[in-house]
């Protein structure tokens, strides 16, 4: 009984559905059942809308348009089109906006006019004006790609700059941040933050806006100099950091773009400078014997510059301090005997006596670098010299370079220590040690070690240049 109302209700919904469907499609068509069934016939003028001829269209009984006939002329497009767009001219807004962004990229800040630009890019621009406002956004992101490598903690403003004398006989230079009845603070050129006393402080002499100015120009016409006569992309890039931390921004677009066109890895080739200067270090204390100095010199090169090569060359050594490697030892080779039935017996060596002299040590084979300035001979003691005149001449050197060395380690690790101060008196040491170097290489032209040792303190004294602040 149930099974048969719920059949019964099923049947009745679906006859109900198409009932419904028949009177809608009644209500869109206006016809009889009977047309409906039998298909579209012709419908009384009176009910044909207009455009409807009441025609069967030809072929089989699906309503298909037919291809109007080809002859020759083409159909009316009564399609809308779009405006043609006059490509001969811009947008005068956006070239007003283009304006301002070159406003910013002269003024150095790249950053600003990059957004600017990829702006006016958005809008309707001629060709000449598309190709040439793509290529500033390029330079515009390239550089504040380079200026954000610089740490917004070392930008000193040309404001509130001073000179403060201590009574202990020590000179300060930087920004005047806080200035109380019994105490001063004093940001200095490295971005710290010094607190003196009223008794600690001779007196403070302050400078004026202009002044400031009159002796950054002066700084940058010495760098500019001190430079040579071949200086290369990092060079220029190292400037205009200078630039950048002093606030000079209105050198900087020139000089970034001199730093990309002489390298485009600019960025890169600065890093493999900075690593360079961590390496040198590292050698430094390896050749003194400082285990623990040289492996901290390595970790710091490993840490701060990973993807520099002069952190790959360190990459491989392995420290006393890190923990052994499981590396499993190499099983010896097994010889299976030739007799398998009588396997010989190992040979014993007959007793020595023990008045026969020892045997002699196998030869050492000849560094292939000596004599022939060839090779890496950093790491070699310092040779002995027959011309006094010579030996004379390199000990000056070496004495001049070990304490350059101690300035320039000074400079990167003692936070206590005036940097710049130290970084200049390394810098006075490695010229001493050129000068050196240079009057011993005139006499003896051909010593490897006396080369090589010429050819590291000039880049040592290079490096210091390029990282000194104040000359």
């Amino acid at each position: 009984m149930r099974i048969g109302l719920f059949l019964f209700m099923c049947l009745l919904a679906v006859a109900g559905g198409l009932g419904w469907g028949v009177w809608e499609y009644q209500q869109e068509h206006p016809g009889s059942a009977k047309q409906i069934v039998e298909g579209l016939k012709p419908l009384p003028a009176g009910q044909l809308k207009p455009g409807d001829d009441g025609k069967k269209p030809a072929g089989d009984g699906n309503a298909t348009a037919q291809k109007p006939p080809d002859n020759g002329a083409k159909p009316t497009d009564t399609a809308i089109k779009p405006t043609p767009v006059d490509l001969k001219s811009s947008d005068p807004t956006l070239i007003a906006m283009v304006e301002e962004g070159e406003t910013l990229y002269r003024g150095g800040n790249f950053a600003g006019a990059k957004r600017k630009f990829l702006q006016a890019l958005s809008g309707r621009l001629s060709a000449d004006d598309r190709r040439k406002i793509e290529a500033l956004s390029q330079n515009a992101a390239l550089f504040a790609g380079l200026v954000e490598q610089v740490n917004p903690a070392d930008i000193l403003p040309v404001d509130n700059r001073a000179t403060v004398y201590l009574e202990n006989g020590g000179v300060i230079d930087g920004v005047l941040e806080k200035e109380g009845s019994d105490f001063i603070e004093l940001r200095k050129d490295s971005g710290i933050v010094a607190r003196f006393s009223s008794v600690q402080v001779k007196r403070v002499e302050k400078q004026s806006k202009a002044e400031v100015l009159a002796e950054l120009e002066k700084e940058f016409a010495q760098k500019m100099e001190g430079m040579g006569p071949k200086p290369s992309g990092v060079d220029y890039y190292e400037l205009a950091v200078f630039c950048i931390k002093n606030q000079l921004d209105n050198k900087v677009q020139a000089l970034l773009e001199t730093a990309v066109k002489l390298d485009r890895n600019v960025m890169q080739a600065a890093t493999e400078t900075k690593a360079k200067m961590v390496y040198n270090l590292y050698q430094y204390f390896v050749k003194k014997g400082n285990a623990d100095a040289a492996e901290a010199k390595r970790r710091e090169l490993i840490a701060k510059y990973p993807e520099s090569r002069y952190a790959r060359m360190v990459g491989g050594l392995v420290a006393k301090t890190d923990p052994p490697k499981n590396v499993k030892p190499p099983k010896d080779p097994v010889n299976p005997p030739k007799d398998p039935v009588n396997p010989p017996k190992d040979p014993v060596d007959p007793p020595k006596d023990p008045t026969t002299p020892p045997d002699d040590p196998p030869p050492v084979p000849a560094d292939p670098g000596a004599g022939n300035g060839s090779g890496d001979v950093s790491n070699q003691p310092p040779p002995r010299f027959s011309n006094p005149v010579v030996q004379a001449h390199v000990d000056k050197g070496n004495k001049a370079y070990d304490q350059g060395m101690v300035h320039l380690e000074k400079s990167f690790d003692d936070k206590t220590a005036d940097r710049d101060g130290e970084n200049m008196k390394a810098l006075n040491c490695f010229k001493q040690a050129c000068a050196s170097y240079e009057a011993a290489v005139e006499i003896d032209s051909n010593n490897a070690w006396l080369n090589d040792r010429l050819r590291q303190a000039g880049e040592n004294r290079v490096m210091c240049f390029i990282a000194a602040k104040k000359r």
